[in-house]
């Protein structure tokens, strides 16, 4: 049984919002694919979405079966170095750190990095990372930065995503982006976004001494968003 299965459901004949089969959604489930997030959850995809109501759009979601996140609209013009001037990245064992492309591109846990990376930094040595921190137009003040997994997932969907950002007269993505997905203590993962040709560094790594850009990410419980049909 799908989500397109199932056009209501009902509790006699008091309409609910979402069934359970223990602890698996089963109604509505969300397509994979790009939509628009408002600031009231809601998920719409691009021809269904007003202009009128740009103000309220948080940013352009991207739903896969590995993740599911958001990217805010605009981009901070100014290039991050990921770390501070002279400074190096700790060790964690719970971040993927690779030099193996393959295992790299399977890291989709860029929340989670961010935050292990932020936690602790009483010296804010993480300038990329905090860069990612942002006010979102629902007024909550978070963001991360996606971690290699995540900007390949969107990579897929790469001129969908540019259309709705075009629609929300936002800036598209393209650039070259950090990931939170690390390499070693001196290196980390990027993503390059470039229109023209995008595409994902392979043995071109770059040092946290480097500079590029920052895209905040915004986390999405799929368990609170409905898609308006």
């Amino acid at each position: 049984m799908t989500n397109k299965d199932i056009k209501n459901a009902y509790v006699g004949t008091t309409p609910v919002k979402a069934v359970y089969l223990g602890s698996t959604k089963v109604y509505p489930t969300i397509a994979n694919g790009v939509y628009i997030l408002d600031v009231d959850n809601k998920l719409f995809k691009k021809d269904k979405w007003d202009i009128e109501n740009n103000s309220k759009a948080m940013g352009v979601a991207v739903i896969t079966d590995n993740c599911a996140f958001c990217i805010s609209i605009f981009e901070d013009p100014s290039y991050y170095t990921f770390t501070k001037s002279g400074y190096t990245i700790e060790e964690y064992p719970n971040i993927v750190t690779t030099q193996d492309e393959q295992t790299a591109l399977k890291d989709f846990n860029g929340d989670t990095n961010t935050g292990t990376m932020t936690d602790w930094d009483t010296d804010r040595k993480y300038e990329a990372m905090l860069g990612a921190f942002i006010e979102w137009p629902n007024g909550v003040t978070e963001g991360y930065v996606g971690a290699l997994g995540e900007w390949s997932e969107l990579y897929q969907y790469i001129t969908e995503v540019n259309e709705c950002l075009t629609l929300l007269e936002g800036n598209e993505v393209d650039n070259v982006y950090w990931t939170s997905t690390l390499v070693d203590t001196e290196r980390v993962w990027c993503f390059v976004g470039n229109i023209d040709s995008p595409h994902l560094f392979g043995g071109e790594i770059a040092y946290v001494e480097d500079a590029s850009a920052i895209r905040s990410f915004y986390p999405i419980d799929l368990s609170t968003v409905t898609v308006v049909q």
